[in-house]
């Protein structure tokens, strides 16, 4: 019966990592004007969370409207879901809180150029109010500002 467990676990793990990079695909970033960025391989534990245009959620395996308040419980749903499995992840492996935070992840998230302020906001309110505290904005490099690869 573990074997089935773990085997399932590690299914829907590599399913993820699928789902998370064609997502990132969809989302147009704007210029980063500071210096490069940590890459998604380097952070220990990371949550995901693409917005494109005008307000619309990528992640999970589905699109969220983020302007209508279902789009938002939804979310915060999935939001509160990812810290109680970070929750029982820590406690199984005895992780001790660094800096202060009981969810010891970084939420990346990935924002179209064309999306408003007040939409980021809400998402880092809501996952502020879930749990999370360390974030990180995912934006292009200086040298790729032309378009090229």
């Amino acid at each position: 019966m573990m074997d089935v467990c773990f085997q399932l676990i590690i299914f829907f793990v590599l399913i993820m990592t699928i789902a998370k990079d064609e997502d990132a695909q969809k989302v147009k970033l704007p210029l980063a004007l500071e210096p490069p960025i940590v890459e998604d391989e380097q952070l220990p534990r990371s949550i995901n969370i693409n917005i494109i245009s005008p307000a619309e959620l990528l992640g999970w395996g589905q699109t969220l409207d983020l302007r209508s308040p279902e789009g938002m419980r939804k979310l915060r749903d999935l939001m509160r879901l990812e810290a109680k499995i970070l929750e029982e992840e820590q406690a199984r492996h005895a992780a001790p809180a660094v800096g202060g935070s009981k969810l010891d992840a970084t939420v990346v998230v990935r924002v179209s150029e064309d999306v408003e302020y007040e939409v980021f906001q809400n998402v880092i309110a809501l996952c502020q109010e879930v749990g999370f505290q360390r974030f990180q904005l995912k934006a292009r490099p200086k040298e790729d500002a032309d378009g090229s690869p």
